[in-house]
């Protein structure tokens, strides 16, 4: 699950052309998505991308916040991990990963699509994979 996970994530990178530390990737089509999206009506569809849309904001804000790009990687994981924590809580997102070995963050919208953020740099050679 957690390879599939990376891998869709990794494409959305790649096709969104990412090239910075910190960036937000854009959403990803997933099956879950699909079947939740003919079983809702379209009050719960706008819904869901109104909540999606807010913290898609609510995302940017911190990632360009001031204090989140002077912090220090750890800081910076720190900050993110509490942020998704109060996404959760707020019912914006359905849940949140952190996956240590990749330094980065995959969540899941309440549509199911899936979005990131990596606290690596990427290379400028390899076309938005992280470097070791």
């Amino acid at each position: 699950m957690k390879k599939i996970i990376m891998l869709m994530i990794g494409s959305m990178l790649l096709l969104s052309g990412c090239g910075s530390a910190e960036t937000v990737s854009q959403p990803s089509v997933s099956e879950s998505m699909v079947e939740r999206s003919e079983e809702s009506s379209d009050e719960e569809t706008d819904k869901m991308l109104e909540s999606m849309h807010l913290a898609e904001e609510k995302i940017k804000e911190l990632t360009e916040s001031e204090k989140y790009r002077n912090a220090e990687k750890e800081k910076k994981i720190e900050m993110a991990l509490q942020f998704f924590e109060g996404l959760k809580n707020d019912g914006l997102i359905e849940h949140y990963d952190y996956f240590e070995g990749n330094e980065m963050i995959s969540y899941t919208y309440l549509n199911g699509a899936l979005g990131g953020i990596s606290f690596r740099d990427f290379s400028e050679k390899i076309d938005g994979l992280a470097m070791n």
